[in-house]
């Protein structure tokens, strides 16, 4: 992206108007002691969005 860091408000409106119509922000609560097999594991992903998907319909 052109000027990283330099954005206009109409910018800014039209990334949130773009994210309320089209993305869902989803988050986790883990527990440090009884999920830490999950937390290693995220931590190991490259990339933790294209983990979550598969290419199995």
């Amino acid at each position: 992206m052109a000027g990283w860091g330099i954005t206009s408000e109409s910018q800014v409106r039209a990334q949130a108007r773009y994210d309320a119509a089209h993305t869902v922000r989803i988050s986790l609560k883990l527990n440090t002691r009884t999920d830490q097999d999950i937390i290693l594991w995220l931590h190991k992903q490259r990339s933790k969005q294209g983990s979550y998907k598969t290419t199995d319909s």
